[in-house]
C-alpha cells in the first residue's frame, strides 16, 4: 500500500493549512 505517500501528501496539506 502507498502508506507513506499519504502521509507525505497530508503532512503537506497540514503545513500549507498552518502557513495560511
Amino acid at each position: 500500500m502507498l502508506s507513506k505517500s499519504t502521509i507525505n501528501i497530508h503532512f503537506l496539506i497540514i503545513l500549507v493549512a498552518t502557513m495560511c
